[in-house]
């Protein structure tokens, strides 16, 4: 279905402008009731490198695609002010579910993400810590997850993230070290992360530079999804809509004036309930993928 939401009429209308910034929950997570807090992940010195599994059955309903954001969630009410230097992310698979041997780090990991500073940012505990990452990751559901998360310095230790106790079913998937290049490191730490990612289509990759302003709302999605992109690029702007099997369902043109004031939509009411990847491409090549989630 094509459509055309003129700003003339938005205004007419008397449409409310949409608001500048819609929190995104992750596509895929892993989270649970039992939760627990620690610092051993974005901050803490004692713990300048962890890794993390998961298991296929950890991450239930993930399908095949390309990982472009990862998330971790908040323990606690978080300022802005933490700085992490050469902030890097890596991830990579396994056929095992537990480190092998117990306390030896997994290597040859694609670097997702590096970063001279990054700072996480403020935030309420419970919210979710968006990263989108420099270079997409294709990942494969029937194997185990390898997360990596490293950093070589920190200006403060106090960025809590949510998790579960690191105990049964969790014991041995979590590894830490003082030292971002360490080989070895303990599996002592009292907490595994809760954890997500967005998934794109196999091959598309998400140029999240320009992109950090891109919203999409409501979420979930009954009748209709609106876009509100204030640093959109100038030129048309093509919106292709994809189901969890990577198949496109729905593909639409419109312009960066309707996106930047927020008065481009996606009509949902015919579509299935589900998850969906929202990929948006610029004039000049660029994609930017979005989680989507339908109901009806």
């Amino acid at each position: 279905m094509r459509f055309s939401l003129l700003l003339t009429c938005a205004v007419a209308a008397g449409l409310a402008l949409p608001p500048t910034s819609v929190a995104q929950a992750p596509q895929v997570t892993k989270v649970s009731a039992n939760t627990n807090i620690s610092n051993y992940l974005l901050g803490n010195p004692a713990a300048s490198k962890n890794q993390l599994l998961y298991l296929p059955a950890d991450l239930a309903g993930a399908t095949a695609g390309t990982i472009n954001r990862v998330y971790f969630r908040r323990g606690t009410a978080s300022m802005s002010g933490v700085a992490l230097s050469d902030f890097t992310i890596k991830l990579g698979h396994t056929s095992n579910t537990t480190f092998v041997p117990a306390t030896e780090f997994y290597t040859g990991l694609q670097t997702v993400l590096n970063q001279a500073t990054y700072n996480p940012g403020a935030g309420a505990a419970g919210e979710w810590i968006s990263i989108p990452l420099t270079s997409a990751f294709t990942y494969d559901p029937a194997k185990t997850l390898i997360v990596e998360t490293s950093f070589t310095a920190s200006t403060a230790t106090y960025v809590y993230t949510d998790g579960d106790p690191h105990s049964g079913a969790n014991a041995g998937k979590k590894l830490f070290s003082a030292s971002a290049t360490a080989i070895t490191g303990t599996t002592t730490s009292s907490v595994w992360q809760h954890f997500g990612f967005d998934l794109g289509p196999v091959g598309v990759r998400d140029d999240a530079a320009i992109g950090a302003s891109l919203s999409i709302f409501p979420q979930p999605a009954t009748t209709e999804l609106h876009l509100s992109w204030p640093a959109a690029p100038a030129g048309p702007i093509t919106l292709s809509l994809y189901d969890a099997q990577g198949r496109r369902v729905r593909e639409q043109q419109t312009s960066a004036e309707l996106v930047r004031l927020g008065y481009s939509a996606l009509p949902t009411a015919e579509l299935a309930a589900g998850t969906y990847s929202l990929v948006v491409a610029v004039a000049d090549g660029s994609r930017f993928v979005r989680p989507v989630v339908v109901t009806q």
